[in-house]
């Protein structure tokens, strides 16, 4: 795999994780890569292809072959393997889970990421964290029937408002004017005075047998051609409807194409989901390991791992692009029924030889047309105009109809005639478009109670998300302060808080107050000072996650700590064994001091491994993994080391081991301002105190004396020029140095949880380590 070829050694992990060490460029981070993409089936290497690069094309070795890792492991006191791009085991399927959704990686562009990221992008970051996604389904069907009930009611809204103008252009009403039965039917019975005609009553029966009586009577009247054209114009003028009703339809259209252009610019990817779908449905159903675009190999496994996470990102894609789709679908037909409706009347109106139409019906017939055959595609391009168009495409047919109903009368038969020529297109809209009209209005008032209804569902379950979002949130910040506190005691600055923005849907704030100014924590923190805000966010994340997934317990650190000094690294190494020694680490790291601290801080339970170099052929190149632990406590080691080198790592150890010691047993030296304390100083103190303990002098006798008698020969030799000393210091008296300062560190350090003992807050007499199973005093 990357940086690592096939032939490369086996690598052991301990019971409490491995430890790496080497300088930059020698392929620490590809151990990283290779056990993440095993267990995970790709890696966080490339949050997004940069530049063309992605893993699937980066992870290859640069001598070629297929990738291949295993990762050995136990669960669940069971032996199991997770090879890569494979099935893994049945048993380890709910693991499996586990770390597709874990925070558990940390890279060093990670670190900043975190704190520099937009709003949204922040939250998409702990989205997997937050565990909500059973709630986020619901709340996104929620948000689906707010947007389909809006849609429709947006379209029976404009069917509603077209009716009811051909009502009124039938019976010249004003446009502003109510529309009730009982005023149409007064203004029928109005229209029937002096035509011997009346209407009985208001029932449907009533109607038909007038409407019956009406075109018999101005069917026995010799009625011409022309009469026939003029009256059809009339009906057709009536039905118009004012491109104004499809306003609101555009309007919407408007509003999903910006929703869906919002949720394409922060999309991780732009690939658009529909072709994600296809894509991944032909790889999971062919079982090609080929590439069905390029023919280049591919892992399907991972191939589809990586499309189900980026379709499931997608969703607010989809749900937009949905949206749209269906918006303009039902502008589109809207508009294609009443551009035929516009044509007929135009093939009408130009038979009858009067009056050219208006400007305005050309508009109008131009503009519903490109609503019409309006896409996504050309929405664009198309509304830099489109508005301006509703403007000039609006029509009065009132005009036409008073045109027509003069031209009627011109040919004679008198007022009656008329007069019952509207009469019957009074009734025929009484039957058929009045009942529309009804039916639309009872659909408009159900519709928007259903659209509130959902609404205020909606707004509750967003509510609802945010508070519990803000509360995991609270929990986060908290957390991350006190780690952060750990790192920079005394500092007074761990103070980060989120904040789960109620203005928009998904997003979180992060801010920090410094010297009483709050602001981004950019603002005003130092780079090594981001670094370990960035580190305590993601080691918080981590530990609270285990709530979630109680058995993963796994953390990988990968070189991140490039701007932070030696001092707050050791802290940050206390952090990790007193708050994650329930986890199995594996950390890579450059720097040669915060590796020998690591080594000396973890103590037990760990494997260590150094790296000198990398070439293309061999890879990593391993050499002495050993530390100034390894040269006092394993005699082995020691054994390949000149006394000098033993003499002073053991100097260089003890004194670490002294300031370990002095500060958990609360041992008082006497004070230093201007240079530190070194082994003179804390020995002598620390030695009393021991010595002062029936039980650890009982049960390590002599261990003090040794010490004591020792304690010259790192003086001797590992602190002086001795070049021309007449009395050097024997392998042995280094060896007894080494074995007495290794005693020491076994009788107060606890392999198990990898503390050193401390003094009881409430009896000091009682040492115990953090697990209590190193215990000094009952």
């Amino acid at each position: 795999m990357r940086g690592i070829p096939s032939d490369w050694p086996a690598v052991e992990v301990g019971p409490r994780g491995l430890i790496v060490y080497g300088p930059n460029g020698v392929g620490k981070s590809s151990i990283i890569d290779s056990i993440e993409a095993t267990i995970r089936g790709t890696s966080s290497l490339f949050p997004n292809a940069r530049a063309g690069v992605n893993w699937e094309a980066a992870s290859l070795h640069v001598k070629g072959g297929a990738r291949s890792c295993t990762v050995f492991g136990s669960h669940d006191g069971k032996d199991q393997a997770i090879a890569f791009g494979s099935t893994p085991p049945v048993e380890l399927a709910a693991w499996m889970k586990a770390a597709g959704a874990a925070s558990f990686v940390l890279r060093r562009y990670m670190l900043l990421q975190f704190i520099d990221t937009e709003p949204k992008e922040r939250y998409e970051q702990i989205e997997p964290f937050l565990n909500l996604d059973d709630f986020a389904n619901l709340e996104r069907g929620l948000k689906v029937a707010v947007l389909d009930f809006e849609t429709r009611l947006t379209g029976v809204t404009a069917k509603s408002l077209g009716t009811a103008q051909t009502i009124r252009q039938i019976f010249g009403f004003a446009r502003d004017r109510a529309i009730d039965r009982d005023s149409l039917l007064a203004h029928l019975r109005q229209r029937l005075v002096g035509t011997g005609q009346s209407l009985a009553g208001s029932a449907a029966t009533d109607l038909a047998k007038l409407s019956d009586e009406l075109a018999a009577e101005l069917g026995g009247r010799s009625v011409s051609q022309r009469a026939a054209q003029l009256g059809a114009a009339m009906h057709l003028a009536q039905q118009l409807s004012s491109v104004s009703v499809l306003r609101a339809s555009y309007d919407q259209v408007l509003s999903a194409a910006e929703t869906l252009s919002k949720e394409l610019e922060s999309a991780i990817q732009k690939t658009p989901i529909d072709l994600l779908t296809a894509a991944r449905e032909h790889i999971a159903t062919s079982e090609e390991d080929r590439c069905p675009v390029c023919e280049q190999a591919i892992d399907r496994i991972a191939i589809l791992s990586q499309l189900d996470d980026r379709i499931a990102k997608s969703e607010s894609v989809r749900l937009a692009r949905r949206t749209l789709d269906q918006r303009l679908r039902d502008l589109s037909d809207a508009a294609s029924q009443a551009l035929n409706f516009y044509q007929t009347f135009f093939s009408a109106w130009g038979q009858l030889g009067l009056a050219a139409l208006p400007d305005c019906y050309a508009e109008a017939e131009t503009l519903l047309r490109r609503l019409s055959a309006l896409i996504i595609s050309t929405l664009d391009t198309e509304k830099a105009t489109l508005s301006g168009a509703f403007e000039k495409a609006e029509c009065d047919p009132s005009i036409q109809i008073a045109l027509v109903d003069e031209a009627i009368l011109a040919l004679g038969g008198g007022d009656r005639v008329a007069s019952l020529t509207q009469a019957v297109g009074f009734i025929s809209c009484l039957q058929q478009d009045v009942p529309a009209y009804e039916a639309t209005l009872a659909d408009v008032i159900l519709l928007t109670k259903q659209k509130t209804l959902a609404e205020k569902v909606h707004a509750h379950a967003e509510a609802a998300r945010k508070t519990t979002v803000q509360e995991i949130a609270n929990d986060v910040a908290e957390l991350a302060n006190r780690f952060y506190d750990l790192v920079h005691p005394g500092e007074g600055i761990a103070t980060a808080k989120l904040t789960v923005r109620s203005a928009t849907s998904s997003s979180v704030l992060l801010n920090s107050t410094f010297h009483g100014q709050e602001a981004p924590p950019l603002k005003y923190y130092s780079e090594s000072h981001l670094d370990t805000l960035g580190l305590c966010f993601f080691l918080a994340i981590r530990k609270l996650e285990l709530a979630t997934y109680p058995d993963f317990r796994l953390l990988l650190i990968d070189d991140v700590l490039h701007s932070v000094d030696a001092e707050h690294r050791t802290r940050l190494a206390n952090l990790l064994r007193d708050h994650f020694n329930d986890h199995q680490i594996i950390l890579v790291t450059h720097d040669k001091n915060f590796y020998d601290r690591l080594r000396a801080t973890f103590g037990g339970g760990f494997k260590y491994l150094s790296i000198s170099a990398w070439d293309v052929d061999s890879g990593p190149r391993l050499s002495d993994p050993s530390t100034d632990l390894d040269r006092v406590l394993d005699p082995s080691t020691r054994a390949g080391k000149s006394h000098e080198e033993v003499a002073a790592a053991a100097g260089r150890f003890f004194e670490w081991l002294l300031k370990q010691l002095t500060e958990r047993l609360q041992v008082a030296i006497q004070a230093r301002f201007t240079h530190e304390h070194d082994i003179g100083s804390m020995w002598p103190a620390l030695a009393a105190k021991l010595g002062k303990h029936k039980v650890f002098v009982a049960l390590h006798p002599g261990l003090i004396a040794t010490l004591n008698e020792n304690v010259w020969v790192r003086n001797k030799l590992g602190a002086h020029d001795n070049s021309f000393s007449a009395s050097p210091v024997s392998p042995s008296e280094v060896g007894e140095l080494a074995d007495g300062i290794a005693a020491l560190y076994s009788a107060t350090m606890c392999n198990s949880c990898g503390t050193h003992i401390q003094s009881g807050r409430e009896k000091r007499d009682i040492w115990r380590c953090a697990c209590s199973k190193l215990q000094y005093g009952a």
